[in-house]
């Protein structure tokens, strides 16, 4: 019996040791920023290239799989998706070559974007020059979808209204939303022979129409005096359109924002277009990035470029319902996301499911991609802990000057957040390679709860023997009459085997067994009184273990009884739970 107590004590210690280890290795794996794969090493960051320009957009599935469309010069328009475990074109066929959507036949193809519908199916559309010419070039927005079979048109029949804009001028740079409805919403940059305006069509079922859904007479969004482009559009409840551009109305570059309420463009607050300037600084305020938080209100983000500092800072505003206020939601003294090495070129927002804005830029020519995001009281790295851990991905050694002109860049970024609130982030490397990570949060560390319960409910029966009711008739001389008295006094005495097992509740039944001895006083007629004093006595019965030794239950760990146990503190993160037996 010492014998195997002492096996039995050996265990319950190497249990113990076991399980923290766990934990405290399992508390110190660490996030990162990984591949399609998942790999660390990056290996499988870039997900195509080529000698022609490529400008990517992304978009995740509700499965948190990217789909990407880029468009590759004059090799026409392409689109890939992650299948889980490889890249494949829209049918599924990991063919690369099959993945071309378009084919451009020689003429050049330019800023490429892309939505999912309810079905998963991609909605791409993309600037496109018709003449074939950079001389007489003539460039309009084309729009294809896929059906399930093969890609179509707005009308869904064959490719033949794939032309969406129709004007005379250039059209390029749109930016596509789709509606409740999974119809196809286009802002894009229209260049005529005087300025450049932002124009916006939408897909009404029958035809393309212009916001009031008559028409195309109201097609010109911006009307200003000056140069409007960069235009990125978001759709509210109602499917009515806001859009962000930048414009050079005032003489300085701004950030305009308008939204359609139904009947009119107006700006932030909902009366006419008096506060259309969002940005409202002295310096270069250029590349918005427009969404819409729970409230249909917009957040934007930018590049803010000094005239006289040759770095670019990241800017953030919102609307609040009354005004246009930083990420903490007073005044814009919080303006400034962040200052940081090199230029910071067309920024992508993303808001989380609280509302929360997440914004990865690049710094151009010194090839750095950076990420942050607000948590509530300022803006943390992906792992939530400071911003120590800002780059995501670093090409250019620190302290090594920037390449010389011309060099590589990083451009077209495209962020996105998965179910998990997760960034994953699509870019091209100076146009010639579509890089590709997302960011791999620990491993979940469970958390045991353990919660010892304990219920007895003795239940009671009660026999009592005699019942009886008494009555004496006694005869003398001289006759006489009176009333006896009884009492009587019961003894019981209760056998109590209660059923016990290594279960945490039992249930004993008790029953007693009452002897009633009547003291009977002369008397012609009485009744007797009980009294009744119940006395219990529970002796558990403990069932021995197999091997013949008493066991605790519950006691997972084996935990000797009688025993002191030493802990070493662990880390924060790592959790130990000590069971008292």
């Amino acid at each position: 019996m010492e014998k195997k107590r002492k096996i039995r004590e050996k265990t319950i210690k190497i249990q113990i040791f076991v399980y923290i280890a766990v934990l405290l290795f399992a508390g110190n794996i660490a996030a990162e920023w990984v591949d399609v794969e998942g790999s660390s090493g990056h290996e499988a960051m870039n997900v195509t290239g080529s000698s022609k320009p490529l400008v990517p957009v992304s978009c995740l599935d509700s499965n948190d799989n990217p789909h990407i469309a880029f468009a590759a010069g004059d090799e026409g328009v392409w689109y890939i998706k992650w299948s889980g475990s490889e890249w494949v074109d829209v049918g599924g066929d990991p063919a690369l070559t099959s993945a071309k959507i378009f084919d451009s036949g020689g003429r050049a193809g330019l800023v490429v974007d892309m939505r999912l519908d309810n079905n998963g199916y991609p909605h791409i559309a993309w600037g496109y020059n018709i003449t074939g010419n950079t001389v007489t070039a003539q460039y309009e927005i084309y729009y294809l979808k896929w059906n399930g079979v093969e890609w179509v048109d707005a009308d869904g029949v064959g490719q033949e209204s794939i032309n969406v804009s129709n004007t005379a001028g250039n059209s390029f740079s749109p930016s596509l939303q789709l509606d409740n409805n999974g119809f196809p919403h286009i802002a894009w940059i229209e260049n005529n022979a005087v300025t450049r305006e932002i124009y916006y069509l939408k897909w009404n079922g029958v035809e393309w129409v212009d916001a009031d859904g008559v028409g195309q007479e109201a097609i010109n969004i911006s009307n200003t005096a000056g140069d409007s482009f960069s235009p990125s559009l978001q759709l509210d409840g109602n499917g009515f359109p806001h859009i962000a551009w930048t414009d050079d109305s005032t003489g300085n570059y701004e950030i305009y924002y308008l939204q359609w309420n139904g009947s009119e463009w107006v700006d932030a607050d909902g009366i006419g277009q008096e506060s259309i300037n969002v940005s409202n600084t002295f310096d270069i305020s250029i590349y918005p990035s427009l969404q819409l938080d729970g409230s249909g209100y917009p957040h934007i983000a930018w590049s803010e470029k000094a005239f006289l500092n040759i770095s670019v800072n990241l800017y953030y505003l919102k609307w609040d319902g009354v005004e246009w206020v930083d990420a903490d939601g007073t005044g814009q003294e919080s303006i400034g996301v962040a200052s940081t090495t090199g230029n910071v070129f067309m920024p992508s927002l993303r808001l989380d499911s609280l509302d929360r804005p997440h914004i990865s830029w690049p710094s151009g020519q010194f090839l750095i991609l950076y990420y942050l995001k607000w948590d509530g009281s300022e803006w943390v790295d992906a792992d939530g802990a400071g911003q120590e851990s800002i780059i995501v991905k670093q090409e250019i050694p620190d302290g090594a000057p920037p390449p010389t002109e011309p060099s590589p860049k990083y451009f077209d970024i495209s962020l996105n957040l998965d179910g998990a609130g997760n960034p994953h982030i699509t870019w091209s490397y100076n146009y010639n390679r579509i890089n590709y990570l997302k960011w791999q949060p620990p491993p979940h560390t469970p958390t045991a709860t353990v919660t010892h319960s304990f219920t007895s409910t003795p239940v009671y029966t009660q026999t009592l023997t005699p019942s009886a009711s008494i009555t004496a008739s006694p005869s003398a001389t001289p006759s006489a009459s009176g009333t006896a008295s009884a009492s009587a006094t019961t003894v019981a005495t209760f056998t109590a085997t209660p059923d016990m097992t290594a279960s945490p509740s039992y249930t004993p039944s008790f029953t007693p067994t009452v002897t009633a001895t009547p003291h009977v006083e002369p008397s012609s007629t009485f009744t007797p009184g009980f009294t009744v004093t119940t006395t219990a006595t529970v002796t558990p019965t403990t069932i021995p273990w197999p091997e013949g030794e008493p066991a605790v239950y519950p006691n997972p760990y084996r935990i000797e009884s009688g025993k002191g146990l030493k802990f070493v503190l662990p880390d924060q993160e790592s959790r130990v739970l000590i069971y008292t037996v």
